[in-house]
C-alpha cells in the first residue's frame, strides 16, 4: 500500500492526488505507456519483451529524433535510401507487369 506505513501512519510518500509542476523534459513523456507481464517471476524475459515492444513501436527512434539532431550525412543517407526504395519499387512494379502481360498471352 503506497501512502500509509505497517503502523497505520502517514508515510513520507506524497499522495497520489498531489500534483507537482513538472519540468519540461518531463512533460513530453508524460502519456507514453508499455505493459508487459511478469510470468513466474521471469524479469528477464519480462525486460527483453518489453525491449521488443518498444522496437516495434518506433520508440527508440523517436527519442534518438528528439535527443539528437541528425548529421548532414545522416541526412543524405536517408534521402539516398528513400530515393533507392523509390526506385527499386517502381522497378518492381513495371516487372510484375511484364511478368502478368507475358503470362496473358500465352
Amino acid at each position: 500500500m503506497l501512502g500509509a506505513t505497517a503502523s497505520g501512519g502517514a508515510s513520507a510518500l506524497p499522495a497520489a492526488s498531489t500534483s507537482y509542476p513538472l519540468l519540461q523534459h518531463q512533460q513530453q513523456w508524460r502519456g507514453m505507456t508499455a505493459v508487459v507481464n511478469v510470468n513466474k517471476n521471469n524479469v528477464d524475459q519480462a525486460f527483453g519483451a518489453l525491449r521488443t515492444v518498444c522496437r516495434d513501436a518506433g520508440l527508440y527512434e523517436e527519442l534518438r529524433k528528439r535527443r539528437y539532431r541528425p548529421t548532414t550525412s545522416e541526412l543524405k543517407l536517408q534521402r539516398g535510401q528513400a530515393t533507392f526504395n523509390k526506385r527499386m519499387g517502381s522497378m518492381i512494379k513495371d516487372r510484375l507487369k511484364w511478368v502478368m502481360k507475358r503470362r496473358k498471352i500465352r
